[in-house]
């Protein structure tokens, strides 16, 4: 079968179609298909893969390392995984800051373990509201200890400030996508309405407002989903193409809330940003960890092309098998090794994860982490885990 390289397999009729930003060369699907194609036909799951992909999860292997500890896996994953770069996306603070004329101090102080506490205030009309973070040891992670948002007093607050639209640059898709060629495929990151809510707002005041204020949690919902639509509409029409990975639904999954505050939070706002993603001939994966057992069925409703990184128990309630039943061929799955796991587990455990996900998901499978790698130094034990991974998908 001869198609042009911008193609996307459509999983509900079983045929390609293009987009107009990729490359044009024409080029054959074989039995040894490209990196490229692997990802296009596990998103669509398509059973024309012999096996399933191995994406790097958070890792751009063709920029440079964290850290110097990382090389040897950087050196791996260049010579047998699909290569991931990783265009400038959206950030929850490109979302949330407010414009220029609120005044943005930033101080940092060291702290005794060798991390740093960093403190940002804003000061704008009627007050201020300020957010700290510290580095965790031994990481190159660090932990929100406290957020901007803390009570309705700060929503009100912070929705009397004016906001001013980001600069947006497409320019860098041509370049990337050039760069990875074949071998992988462009990624963006971005957040959804909910997931800006989450990241600035403590999780039990938000919890409680949902309930006693909801009509303050609407205003910021809607306020911060036409900022991202307005946003990423500006990226399409830029050129950014072709993988978007939205997140933030975590933040409406249970214990936290109901399921019927992710329909409301998530699939009512999400639903539009997937739409106008796909109109551009785009794919959607939704980043979302937890327990998602009662909503699992919701990323179906939104339109999503893949899950990540859809967590077994203990982190989550829901076994691979029992997913697949549910979601069939209508989402690709994105998983799951466990980052703790891939750290911590014997290589022959980490094979035999790669073979049950194998055997219990099959089509629509692309294999990933649950997260980014985050120890510094990096271990020997993680760079033999990826290893391991790579080799249980080649037997």
């Amino acid at each position: 079968m001869l198609i042009t390289r911008h193609l996307w397999y459509n999983k509900h009729t079983r045929s390609l179609s293009c987009h107009s930003l990729w490359a044009d060369e024409p080029i054959m699907i074989t039995a040894s298909p490209t990196s490229r194609q692997h990802i296009v036909y596990a998103l669509a799951c398509s059973s024309h893969l012999a096996r399933p992909p191995f994406l790097p999860w958070g890792l751009d292997v063709l920029a440079a390392p964290p850290h110097p500890s990382y090389a040897p896996l950087w050196s791996l994953l260049r010579r047998r995984a699909v290569w991931k770069r990783r265009m400038r996306g959206v950030s929850s603070a490109d979302i949330f800051m407010p414009a220029p004329s609120v005044e943005r101090l930033v101080s940092e102080s060291p702290l005794g373990d060798g991390t740093t506490r960093r403190t940002t205030t804003l000061r704008g009309p009627r007050g201020y509201l300020f957010s700290e973070t510290r580095g965790i040891a031994g990481t190159s992670a660090f932990e929100t200890t406290r957020r901007f948002l803390t009570c309705p007093a700060d929503v009100e607050r912070y929705l009397g400030w004016p906001y001013a639209d980001i600069a947006i640059d497409g320019s860098a898709f041509a370049r990337l996508d050039q760069e990875v060629g074949d071998r992988g495929i462009v990624t963006c990151r971005i957040p959804d309405a909910l997931g800006v809510i989450g990241e600035n707002f403590e999780p039990e005041p938000f919890a409680l407002c949902s309930i006693e204020q909801p009509q303050l949690i609407e205003s910021l919902l809607n306020v911060f989903a036409t900022r991202i639509y307005r946003t990423i509409e500006a990226m399409l029409e830029a050129g950014a193409r072709p993988l978007f990975i939205i997140g933030g639904p975590e933040f409406a999954t249970p214990p936290l809330l109901p399921p019927r505050c992710f329909d409301e939070y998530v699939v009512r706002i999400d639903r539009p940003l997937i739409d106008l993603i796909h109109r551009y001939g785009c794919k959607v994966v939704v980043h979302c960890h937890g327990r998602l057992n009662a909503v699992l069925d919701r990323f179906i409703d939104m339109g999503v092309d893949g899950l990540h990184p859809l967590e077994a128990p203990p982190m989550g309630d829901v076994t691979p098998a029992d997913a697949k039943r549910r979601v069939g061929d209508r989402l690709c799955i994105l998983g799951n090794l466990q980052i703790g796991d891939m750290m911590t587990r014997p290589p022959h455990e980490i094979k035999q994860q790669v073979r049950q996900l194998r055997q219990q998901i099959g089509n629509g499978l692309i294999v990933t982490t649950s997260a980014t790698p985050y120890e510094v130094p990096m271990s020997q034990r993680l760079l033999e885990n990826y290893q391991a991974a790579l080799d249980a998908l080649d037997e």
